[in-house]
């Protein structure tokens, strides 16, 4: 299968820069069993475990219907911290514990704080136990183009409220908010990445949340009647730092979208192993509405994964998918998209561009996401991510399995 971790290539232009069958299979292969594949509060499982010991009649019911969804992402507050890789190379591994908090990780086997360790960050760092390995992290974070390395930040500081990780070129930080919710923060400072504006023949900086799905892991759309992505996200900063004369529109911009990579895991089709990228543009600072924008991701001999990329703009996205805002007010917005509603409608752009021309909805798997910045311009951009969640709802309960 594809290495996600290769970086996308997005266009650069007016428009853009560019198996499981039932509850109980899917809940399986997520470490989750079906007694907990609750809704997102929980409270479906509480009322089937009552009525369970009550001897309620419907008790069986209720547990279907609360086996119906699974939430997919796991870690919701990146308490096991991250894998950092830039390209197809892993660089280590990114822990970000608050002060006095537990690391469930297992760090360097301190409760709270970084350790004595010349590298704390380090996967396989001294001290680090069995449970702290069995705790990988199940998220990455993709610096691809970075001259530094976030798994060995030159700064790295923890309070009760907040962690951090930073290199000249970039942060990473977990946040508390007055809410109660743990966000993360992805920082930009593309100064220190560029010697001078980039040009056209160069690579571009990234700072990309990721979660990859292995083919074991992946729900068939043929068994979902939903799959839902909600995160709440706001542009804290974005700070142009090239003088007008530098600057190129077809060449510099900071941009964050959403991304999924949605693969043929049929076995016997021969499209197997192929996929296509699907996006929601969220941010872009050259222009406060965007297209929707469908081309080739670039020439996989040189740059770019030469899949094809169909990605909604904001006209299309601000009613239907963000509530109503507009990233580009900097403003806080809900991200919520269900993406079986769309994949027809790609599924059907690429065929008519030569792209998965044997394949059908049922034989499309969810393989990858990532969200944050892509930063081929001079920028100081800053990004704040919290409450990701990846819900799937299926056709199928735990009493249908055959």
């Amino acid at each position: 299968m594809a290495d996600w971790t290769v970086k996308r290539r997005v266009a650069v232009g007016r428009v853009s820069l560019a198996a499981a069958s039932s509850a109980a299979l899917v809940a399986a292969a997520f470490g989750v069993s079906t007694a907990k594949a609750a809704s997102a509060d929980g409270s479906g499982n509480e009322k089937a475990n009552a009525a369970a010991v009550a001897g309620d009649a419907n008790a069986e019911a209720a547990e279907k219907s609360v086996a119906s969804s699974v939430e997919l992402f796991g870690d919701l507050n990146f308490e096991r911290g991250f894998e950092i890789v830039n390209g197809p190379k892993t660089l280590g591994v990114l822990r970000l514990p608050f002060d006095g908090e537990n690391d469930k990780a297992g760090g360097s086997g301190e409760t709270g704080g970084i350790g004595e360790t010349e590298n704390p960050s380090k996967l396989g760092k001294t001290g680090e136990t069995s449970e702290a390995v069995a705790a990988a992290p199940t998220w990455k974070l993709a610096q691809h183009h970075s001259k530094f390395d976030l798994s060995r930040p030159e700064t790295q500081t923890a309070t009760a409220t907040e962690a951090r990780a930073a290199t000249p070129g970039l942060a990473v930080a977990r946040t508390k908010t007055p809410d109660g919710s743990v966000a993360l923060r992805l920082e930009v400072a593309a100064d220190a990445e560029y010697d001078a504006p980039r040009r056209a023949d160069q690579n571009w900086l990234h700072l990309l949340l990721q979660r990859d799905f292995p083919p074991s892991e992946r729900v068939s759309f043929a068994d979902v009647e939903s799959l839902v992505f909600t995160c709440d996200a706001q542009v804290l900063r974005s700070e142009r730092l090239m003088s007008a004369d530098e600057f190129n529109p077809n060449l510099h911009a900071t941009q964050a979208s959403v991304y999924f990579a949605i693969s043929n895991d049929d076995p016997e089709s021969p499209d197997f192993r192929d996929y296509i990228w699907f996006g929601v543009s969220f941010f872009d600072d050259r222009w406060e509405i965007q297209t929707d924008y469908v081309a080739v991701d670039g020439d996989p001999k040189s740059i770019g994964t030469g899949k094809l990329i169909y990605r909604l703009g904001e006209r299309r996205t601000i009613d239907d998918i963000l509530g109503g805002v507009n990233p580009f007010s900097k403003k806080p917005v809900r991200i919520e998209i269900d993406l079986a509603k769309y994949l027809g409608g790609a599924l059907q752009a690429a065929k008519e561009r030569g792209f998965l021309t044997e394949t059908r909805v049922e034989q499309m798997k969810l393989a990858h996401f990532n969200f944050g910045w892509e930063t081929p311009g001079t920028y100081r951009a800053a990004l704040e991510i919290k409450n990701p969640r990846l819900v799937a709802t299926l056709k199928k309960t735990v009493g249908d399995a055959k």
